[in-house]
């Protein structure tokens, strides 16, 4: 008898045109401060999942952004062109992965971050409690 998977996770935009089926559990779970993912976000941080692609079913049309990283590597923004909501992205330094936004996932049952970056510029005050603490990049 085969062994029952666990259901995928579906992380949609807010009017639910574009959706990511994910399977399995992401190899990256990161928390990031940094400018772009705040600018993308409209928060101080966005916490990211990232799947190999395989791992991913996307459906609906998706826009595309595209801007430099930091470092001059490209990223392309995925996001719904009726609603806005930027659901997923990809990077050039990660080829063959997809890293879709958790706060898409219409669940609080999400594992938690295992990396964080940017922390030099989280904002000042703010007190975020991870359990257990995420390892600094």
């Amino acid at each position: 008898m085969k062994p029952v998977a666990d259901p995928p996770r579906i992380a949609a935009c807010q009017c639910g045109a574009l959706s990511a089926r994910c399977s399995g559990e992401p190899w990256r779970l990161s928390l990031c401060h940094c400018l772009a993912c705040k600018a993308r976000s409209g928060s101080d941080f966005l916490v990211n999942h990232t799947f190999h692609e395989e791992q991913v079913e996307l459906t609906g049309e998706a826009s595309r952004f595209e801007r430099s990283g930091d470092e001059g590597h490209w990223v392309h923004q995925y996001f719904c062109a009726t609603c806005g909501t930027t659901l997923y992205h990809r990077i050039e330094r990660r080829p063959g992965a997809i890293t879709i936004a958790a706060g898409c996932f219409a669940t609080a049952d999400l594992p938690p971050p295992q990396v964080e970056v940017y922390r030099e510029r989280m904002m000042r005050g703010l007190g975020l409690s991870i359990t257990p603490p995420p390892a600094q990049e």
